[in-house]
């Protein structure tokens, strides 16, 4: 049980028991050349997902980049950028498929695969006829566990147990409580 106090009254409320897990990691390595095939290489600038983050910044977590299948849907992420590259951290579901993938994952058999848009690339062909293309803004459309990532260093950082601190009722009650209060004491100096 977790105890929380709202100003009418302190109540209890029982935590949901879940094996749900939290699955953090770096799901794009920037400036990192990724040969996609003979004579073809992608480099993801840093700062390639800043305005999609700005924007959108959620995501699914799939699996093996499966989006025609429910059941492949196994979690929803946020990112963040560094220089490093693109990270997310994926509420995973509380599902046997997403569950056993956390478990791969930990196992170092699954790491992390992104879907995405470019917007705007810059391309480079050197004297041989090679082509690097240089993604310079982009649009995440999903990120996948999977055992082949196009990224070698794209990886699963951490697995943890999702601890809930609170429930969405609780929440609720205490948003509730403090827009009330705040309602009231605008009320009293008016």
């Amino acid at each position: 049980m977790i105890r929380y106090a709202t100003s009418m009254a302190t109540r209890e409320s029982p935590v949901a028991q879940t094996s749900a897990r939290i699955l953090e990691g770096l799901a794009v390595p920037y400036n990192t050349p990724t040969e996609l095939a003979a004579g073809l290489v992608e480099v993801i600038a840093t700062g390639a997902f800043t305005e999609w983050i700005r924007t959108h910044n959620t995501a699914p977590l799939l699996l093996f980049h499966d989006n025609r299948s429910l059941s492949a849907i196994i979690g929803r992420g946020t990112f963040r950028e560094d220089a490093a590259g693109l990270w997310g951290i994926f509420t995973l579901r509380d599902t046997p498929d997403a569950q056993e993938a956390a478990q791969l994952a930990t196992d170092g058999v699954l790491s992390l695969s992104i879907g995405f848009q470019p917007r705007t690339s810059v391309e480079h062909m050197d004297r041989l006829g090679n082509l690097t293309v240089t993604r310079t803004a982009c649009r995440l459309v999903e990120v996948s566990l999977t055992p082949t990532p196009a990224y070698v260093d794209a990886t699963v950082t951490a697995v943890r147990a999702h601890a809930l601190a609170r429930s969405v009722d609780v929440l609720t009650l205490d948003l509730n409580a403090a827009r009330w209060h705040a309602r009231d004491r605008r009320r009293r100096r008016a």
